[in-house]
Parts: structure tokens; sequence; C-alpha cells
């Protein structure tokens, strides 16, 4: 069941577009942790509003990133990488960097 809720989280995520909070608290909407095929682990918290996703690699570095509009999925950009996932799957491509395929751990 919280597969499934969170993958339900993470689709609204891509295509909910709602008003600002008047205080500008953040909300963080849907948290998950991916597993990618270079043995790096991602921890994802996705924000609304603002519309962000806060990736963290243990140990190493954290990283905010906006999200950008894409036909399928949710997609988070700016110029120090991208990150997209749609259900279960994602990628992560760093800057000048090499894409990196990654799953939602369980």
């Amino acid at each position: 069941m919280r597969k499934l809720s969170t993958f339900a989280v993470l689709l609204l995520a891509g295509c909910s577009y709602g008003p600002p909070m008047p205080n500008g608290e953040v909300l963080p909407i849907a948290n998950a942790a991916f597993t990618c095929a270079d043995g790096s682990k991602i921890i994802g918290t996705f924000n609304e509003p603002p519309r962000t996703a806060r990736l963290e690699w243990p140990g190493q570095r954290i990283l905010e990133l906006p999200q950008q509009w894409t036909g399928s999925g949710a997609r988070y950009a700016d110029s120090r990488g991208a990150f997209w996932n749609k259900g279960r799957e994602a990628t992560w491509t760093p800057a000048g960097g090499t894409t990196v395929q990654c799953r939602e751990s369980p």
C-alpha cells in the first residue's frame, strides 16, 4: 500500500500546480528512496509549494532542484543536473555527466 501511495503522490506532484501557501510554508508531499545502477542511493523529498525536489546522497551531498514541465512523470532540474521519475523508475543526470538509472527502494 505504501508503494502505491508514494506512486500516486509523485504522479500527482507532476500534475498539480496549486496556489502557493500564503505564509511561504514548504509542504513535503512525498518521500522516496531510490537505489541506482551505479550503487548510489538517493533520498528524495518532494515539496509543494515550492515545487521542488530535495535530493540527498547520504553522507555526500544535498541538492534542491526546481520542478520543470514534462509530458510524463515528474522532472526536477537546473544547471547542476536533472532528476526525472515516473512510477518507481527514475534517472539522475549530473551536469556534464552520464545518466544513471534508479529504482524506488523497498
